[in-house]
């Protein structure tokens, strides 16, 4: 028997395992065991016992695998057997697509793993928008259409443009005209309008012409179109322009101020910002001046909860909701303040590049972790994501490290998880660092009531991704 060929064949049939397991589940693989089995008992040739031999072989390794993989969190965890990544995993070689089978033994067999998670609409979509109010914008050959939860195809991909759900009703382009449809596909809003955009607050920006108006949903013009910029409503208020001047109207589309400013944002926490002549102030619903800041800061951000960032000299700080300073403008850069804390940067230039370093304070401006991460993202569900030595990891508020920075990338924990990416390829971990759906996916979003969207390199299409969506099973 010459070795080198009976190596061959337990390469080949690890490769045919692979490809059955990735498209079409471990189990059928596992049906060539009963078929090596047969071609052992009768193998009366030599050549047939070899085949036989080499497919037990890929099988008891298998079996190995699973078997040591259950000893550690989670139930099968390839990446957490070793201290680093799994070298050969599929990502390492995504530049080489068509070698991706031949290499990825990290996801060999994924039976364990997948019961986390399932299918429920298997990547066949050119585009893929999170789910709202039951239903995901998808996209098939450059129309666009819905799925619901159940991964079905609820309204065929039809139109050239389209808008996720918001209070019942998606803008849709119809003969290059927009009009409103309900979850099941009926038109409710006739395409009218040169744009349409979604409901917010009961009321639709519309386009009629060359100005911008508003909409209920009834489709009944509710502010007529004059204006040249306009935006959505929040908190009963909007902020629109003309001639490049803005100012904020209510619902009756009137303005809450007589005085038009050089710049407005949207109403937050019941307050909205406006400059005019080069100074900041907040307003109130009513259109008065609630918080008139003085004219040294050079930025100023909306409010979030309770904070807003100013800026003053390149350097930024804090102030509350009566105007004062809680903290002094000497930071870089800041983020806003999230579940107490506050992310703070302070950079420093060694005539080359800029060296950031990232901390967290208190409301009361006290620093509470020291400022030495590359960056990081702002703390939620108790953890916020670090990088330090160009990985990402996990910490807690008192600046434990929580989770081992071993990623390329790392987003907040929502709904107790986390999305990461290993070896350019994406999977999700729990608030343990346990992986809950191993890093398999070229592209993907956060889990959203349970359903994220994924992207995937088919070998097949190349570079060219295909999106489908997975659910949560624990």
């Amino acid at each position: 028997m010459n070795p080198m060929f009976e190596v061959t064949l337990f390469f080949f049939f690890a490769v045919v395992f692979y490809v059955i397991g990735y498209y079409y589940h471990v189990k059928y693989g596992f049906l060539l065991v009963f078929f090596s089995i047969i071609l052992w008992i009768t193998g009366s040739i030599k050549e047939v016992g070899i085949i036989a031999r080499s497919l037990i072989q890929v099988i008891v390794l298998v079996i190995l695998t699973k078997m040591i993989s259950k000893q550690y969190k989670p139930s099968y965890n390839p990446y957490k057997i070793f201290r680093r990544p799994l070298p050969l995993a599929s990502g390492a070689f995504k530049s080489h697509s068509k070698l991706r089978p031949l290499l990825s033994f990290a996801k060999l067999f994924e039976e364990g793993e997948r019961k986390s998670w399932k299918w429920i609409a298997k990547p066949a979509f050119d585009e893929a928008g999170d789910f709202s109010e039951e239903r995901a914008l998808v996209a098939e050959t450059r129309k666009y259409g819905y799925v619901n939860r159940r991964g079905v195809i609820i309204i065929k991909p039809q139109f050239p443009s389209a808008s996720a759900f918001s209070e019942g009703l998606a803008s849709v382009e119809i003969d290059y005209k927009y009009g409103y449809i309900d979850r099941f596909g009926k038109i409710i809003i006739k395409p009218q309008f040169q744009g349409a955009d979604p409901f917010s607050e009961g009321m639709a920006r519309v386009k009629i012409g060359e100005k911008y108006g508003y909409i209920d949903k009834t489709g009944n013009v509710a502010i007529k179109p004059v204006f040249d910029e306009a935006h959505d409503f929040f908190e009963g208020c909007a902020s629109v322009a003309i001639n490049k001047k803005y100012v904020f109207i209510n619902k009756a589309g009137k303005s809450l101020t007589k005085q038009y400013f050089e710049y407005t944002s949207d109403f937050k926490e019941g307050l909205g910002l406006v400059k005019a002549d080069n100074r900041y102030c907040f307003i109130d619903g009513t259109g008065k001046a609630a918080i008139d800041l003085t004219n040294d800061f050079s930025n100023v951000w909306d409010f979030s909860h309770g904070f807003a960032i100013v800026e003053r000299d390149g350097k930024r700080g804090f102030i509350n909701t009566r105007g004062e300073i809680v903290i002094k403008p000497q930071y870089d850069s800041v983020h806003n303040f999230s579940e107490g804390l506050a992310a703070v940067d302070k950079k420093h230039n060694d005539g080359s590049f800029d060296y950031h370093y990232w901390g967290f304070v208190n409301e009361a401006g006290e620093p509470v972790i020291d400022q030495h991460y590359e960056d990081v993202l702002s703390f939620s569900e108790g953890l916020a994501a670090i990088k330090i030595h160009d990985k990402w990891g996990y910490i807690d508020k008192t600046g434990t490290v929580k989770i081992n920075p071993e990623f390329e990338k790392a987003f907040s924990f929502s709904q107790s998880i986390a999305r990461i990416k290993i070896l350019f390829e994406w999977g999700f971990i729990d608030n343990t660092g346990a992986y809950r759906i191993l890093p398999q996916f070229s592209e993907a979003g956060d889990f959203v009531d349970g359903i994220a969207r994924v992207g995937v390199c088919p070998l097949e299409h190349g570079i060219i991704y295909k999106w489908g969506y997975i659910q949560r099973l624990s």
